[in-house]
């Protein structure tokens, strides 16, 4: 597994028919253990992550901001399981 923690997800949001979606697919969610919360300061990432991932881009402390959203595309129509940083209506899926 490989991690990259970028910032500033707003600057890959694009309008679409209309609406506001994130340009590309996120492959990882919020930087935290499943459950837990979101880790903002690369030491913490660092020492949480370090043992299972193959690499961790140090890109500095993260912004604090809301989460992704997380979406099921495995068939459709499609489920928003949680909104986030992009909001994206149901009717767009």
């Amino acid at each position: 597994m490989v991690a990259f923690f970028r910032s500033k997800p707003e600057e890959r949001i694009k309008k679409i028919k209309g609406t506001f979606l994130c340009e590309s697919p996120i492959v990882s969610t919020s930087v935290n253990r499943s459950g837990g919360a979101p880790l903002w300061q690369i030491e913490k990432i660092i020492k949480e992550f370090e043992k299972d991932v193959d690499l961790i881009a140090d890109t500095g402390d993260l912004p604090g901001r809301k989460p992704s959203p997380i979406l099921d595309v495995t068939s459709k129509p499609y489920k928003i399981l949680r909104q986030g940083a992009c909001n994206i209506p149901s009717e767009v899926l």
